[in-house]
């Protein structure tokens, strides 16, 4: 098993696969083709998910199978370890081109948290009114894309300047968006509660500033108007 969670302006891809003893080992696919194992020291699982236009490579990993998780980022070819302060499992998912690192962790309360890694400073992602939020993706103008769950739905949002704003597929109970551009367009999946198929989707920003246009990946059918909620 092998998969890709990452890639970069020159091709290069990076992700995890399933070695022969069920270790994760990260790796690095070069614009060529070659591919470089990437493993953190004293490690026994390793996952890659971010690269940047630098080829720093941002993911987690864990010292032993049971135990909780923490980020890392490899750069120059040297793996620097990291934890969310206070955290009892770091989650780290993307970088942009300037080293900005977001992904999730998990407090002692046992409540998970997006955050946004800047050099050695974090600060904290929690959707108002949310149970749990994840920060899965970022841009290079610093949008931070995620996901938020309530008692009912999980829904998108992005991160811009210290406003949250929701988005859903319309009629779903579920919309998870796992990326984002420097143009703001969003690529995740939805759910729907009648059939429970998951779909993949294009949300794209239209002109005007509170609405975003979605089309289904595969079927490109137009889903019609997202519902925003702007928050901060």
């Amino acid at each position: 098993m092998r998969l890709s969670y990452g890639v970069n302006n020159a091709g290069q891809i990076v992700g995890f696969y399933l070695d022969a003893s069920s270790r994760n080992r990260g790796f690095l696919r070069s614009s060529s083709g070659d591919y470089t194992m990437l493993d953190v020291p004293g490690a026994v699982n390793t996952r890659a998910s971010g690269i940047n236009a630098a080829g720093q490579i941002t993911g987690f990993y864990q010292i032993s199978a049971d135990s909780f998780r923490h980020g890392f980022l490899f750069s120059n070819g040297n793996y620097v370890s990291f934890d969310v302060p206070l955290s009892i499992d770091t989650v780290s998912f993307a970088i942009n081109n300037v080293g900005q690192v977001v992904g999730n962790y998990e407090d002692a309360a046992q409540k998970r948290h997006g955050f946004l890694r800047t050099g050695d400073s974090y600060t904290t992602l929690d959707f108002p009114g949310a149970s749990l939020t994840e920060a899965l993706g970022i841009n290079n103008s610093g949008q931070i894309l995620g996901i938020y769950t309530t008692t009912t739905a999980e829904y998108g949002f992005v991160y811009t300047d210290g406003i949250y704003t929701s988005f859903a597929v319309p009629g779903t109970v579920l919309t998870e968006s796992f990326g984002i551009n420097d143009l703001g367009q969003i690529v995740g999946e939805y759910a729907t509660p009648d059939s429970g198929f998951i779909h993949g989707f294009l949300a794209t920003p239209t002109p005007a500033p509170s609405s975003l246009l979605l089309l289904g990946i595969g079927a490109a059918c137009l889903l019609g108007q997202a519902c925003w909620r702007r928050r901060r």
